[in-house]
């Protein structure tokens, strides 16, 4: 089975789970940031967050100057100052070798148009999210995130779960 490339417009995926807020205090970007990143790590399985790239606009902190770093197995990268994530997703999108094989996370209208472009499947962040929170937990593989295997997850809620972004894509 071919590999599935998760690429992911970090703030709106973010903002679709509960994490952002309308107003942040100094440290509290960072800190909600943080505490996504714990969170989808844990919805994600091992497999899945090494295939994972969540990709953030630029940010300014005094304490991290790094561009692109691996937390939990995902790959996290910000946008160079004065650009915006969205571009750096585009090009992602224009120069992986296997487009097809990409899932683009976001609800913005312009990712997914570049996605379809380029024939990768995308979701809306929100239904997204929806998806992976109703996935089972293996209790015995929690601290490394979901479970790889298939007999842990109910195969009923996955076809409707399948059958829902074949609709979206459908209707795109």
């Amino acid at each position: 089975m071919a590999k599935q490339f998760l690429i992911s417009d970090g703030y709106n995926l973010m903002h679709a789970a509960g994490f952002a807020r309308l107003r942040y205090g100094p440290g509290d970007l960072e800190r909600q940031r943080n505490r996504f990143l714990k969170s989808l790590s844990t919805e994600l399985t091992r497999s899945e967050r090494k295939l994972t790239k969540v990709i953030f606009d630029a940010f300014e902190s005094s304490g991290n100057d790094q561009r692109v770093f691996v937390l939990d197995e995902m790959t996290i990268e910000f946008a160079r100052s004065g650009e915006d994530a969205d571009s750096l997703i585009e090009v992602l999108i224009q120069e992986h070798s296997a487009p097809k094989q990409i899932l683009v996370v976001s609800s913005d209208h312009r990712l997914q148009r570049a996605a379809r472009k380029r024939k990768a499947t995308f979701i809306d962040s929100d239904k997204y999210w929806k998806i992976l929170s109703s996935r089972i937990v293996d209790e015995s593989d929690t601290e490394s995130g979901k479970t790889d295997s298939p007999e842990k997850i109910d195969s009923d809620m996955l076809d409707r779960l399948q059958g829902e972004i074949d609709q979206i894509i459908d209707e795109e």
